[in-house]
């Protein structure tokens, strides 16, 4: 019978790697991660980890070299619209506030900026078509989440 690998022994596995095999110093893994002490050990000590901010599931899946989506799906998380679309502007350099780089950002993901608003807003009334879930899981391609992942991260 194999054991289910989950993000808390995958992060306390690096971790340990980094300190005693690699020589790093604790601060200096933690701030190559880039998340906060204490919520590092929550995550080490797997303490309600499915629901962590999504930029820290991001700085993980960063430092593991893996794709955001399976991150948090070892957590249990499911990710939220307006967290992704957050988080996508970010990545890409734009400031989630900026009215511009919102335009920006709707012209680079394919969807109209009415309906990128929406999502980053998180209106309870958003629904989003076929086509916008296809074009947003193209323009979060490097999350590692498809199509359906972006219908359901509307709470839907």
């Amino acid at each position: 019978m194999t054991r289910q690998p989950s993000l808390t022994s995958i992060v306390r596995r690096r971790f340990l790697t980094c300190v005693n095999e690699h020589g790093q110093s604790v601060p200096d893994v933690v701030n190559t991660l880039q998340v906060a002490p204490g919520e590092l050990c929550r995550i080490i000590a797997g303490q309600n980890i499915a629901h962590l901010n999504i930029n820290t599931y991001y700085q993980l899946a960063r430092w593991l070299h893996m794709p955001l989506a399976n991150v948090m799906a070892l957590a249990g998380a499911r990710p939220r619209m307006v967290d992704l679309i957050r988080l996508g502007m970010q990545v890409a350099g734009f400031r989630p506030t900026s009215a511009q780089d919102q335009i920006t950002a709707a012209a680079q993901a394919g969807v109209s900026v009415a309906v990128f608003r929406r999502a980053l807003h998180g209106y309870a009334s958003f629904t989003p078509s076929i086509r916008t879930c296809d074009r947003l899981a193209e323009w979060l391609e490097w999350t590692g989440f498809h199509p359906d992942d972006i219908a359901l991260a509307t709470g839907r």
